[in-house]
């Protein structure tokens, strides 16, 4: 089972705390992903896990890439990052 949290706003403890419960609750990997200024959030909730929660969590994969948004009829390019973690 796996699953996928996406990273906005909100403090990067929350998405800390989103994956250690989706790890307890069974799941053997997470798939954060940030888009545009969220990717610095996305890397440092990662850095989080591996230093201070979940020592054993690995990283298994990172994609990186663009996705064209369409805002107000016009097509604009948002890099993200989805980082798949495991258990």
């Amino acid at each position: 089972m796996e699953t996928k949290i996406i990273v906005g706003k909100k403090p990067p403890l929350r998405y800390v705390t989103a994956c250690l419960t989706s790890f307890n609750r069974g799941s053997d990997k997470v798939i954060l992903r940030g888009r545009g200024q969220r990717i610095s959030t996305c890397v440092d909730v990662v850095n989080m896990l591996k230093r201070g929660f979940l020592g054993e969590v690995k990283i298994e994969k990172i994609h990186i890439g663009t996705e064209l948004i369409t805002i107000d009829d016009k097509q604009r390019p948002i890099s993200f990052i989805e980082i798949v973690l495991s258990r």
